[in-house]
């Protein structure tokens, strides 16, 4: 599939109709939730094993950092950069991070019966820091990775290959305040699947796909600003180990 439509077949595009309305019928958001209904987890989780073995999508050798970048249709200026990563879930018995949405218990049991299933996360949820981060995501190299929605809209995704620029973004994030700002119930159903006994056998259920963004941007938000990120382009096995 990727080899004969490109990636932006592959990923799910959100061009404020919702992932599943505009997602080719074999993009990953077209199995995470199928016409804007409750996903199959166990159809998602073959076709995610499907995927692998023919080569759609490929195993990094270990989990990344990347720098994201969405640019709107037309000559908009490029939203804020975003940080993509593996967050660390709190302990067991510590509060998770603040979030002025209301969590949904039923949305949480879905997403944890996919992630469950499917052995991966492929929904990074949006966290604000207070740490100054967008001067530190500035960039002028070409990305690695670029994908385009029928609407226009591009998507740039930038690999972190220098372990000093690791060291130094993962240092300013690491004390600031944070809340979730989209996403609480992601963040929730990791929680739920890394208390659970079978969550011993995969060492990334420890973790959480997030993008990271600094508060600051947020409050400065434009009308369709900060949409979700195309499911597809970043995503994580929680059965690979975490380095």
């Amino acid at each position: 599939m990727v080899y004969e439509r490109g990636l932006s077949a592959l990923i799910g595009g959100d061009d404020g109709a919702g992932p599943a309305d505009r997602a080719a019928p074999e993009s990953i958001a077209a199995l995470l939730s199928p016409g804007g209904g409750a996903a199959d987890p166990e159809v998602a989780a073959r076709k995610i094993s499907e995927w692998l073995a023919a080569g759609v999508l490929l195993r990094e050798r270990r989990p990344a950092l990347w720098i994201y970048r969405r640019s709107p249709p037309g000559e908009v200026e490029p939203e804020a950069p975003l940080l993509l990563g593996l967050v660390r879930l709190a302990p067991a018995g510590s509060a998770p991070p603040p979030s002025e949405s209301p969590v949904d218990p039923a949305a949480v049991e879905e997403r944890l019966a996919l992630r469950r299933a499917m052995k991966a996360d492929f929904e990074p949820c949006l966290l604000a820091t207070r740490a100054p981060l967008t001067d530190a995501l500035a960039t002028t190299r070409r990305p690695d990775f670029s994908a385009e929605e029928g609407s226009g809209a591009r998507h740039d995704a930038w690999r972190l290959h220098e372990y000093a620029q690791h060291v130094e973004l993962q240092g300013l994030v690491k004390n600031p305040e944070v809340e979730v700002a989209r996403g609480p119930d992601l963040w929730q159903a990791a929680r739920a699947l890394d208390r659970d006994p079978e969550a011993a056998r995969l060492p990334g259920a420890r973790f959480k796909l997030c993008a990271i963004v600094e508060e600051a941007e947020l409050r400065e938000e434009r009308a369709g600003f900060f949409r979700s990120i195309p499911a597809g382009l970043f995503g994580v096995s929680l059965e690979d180990p975490v380095y």
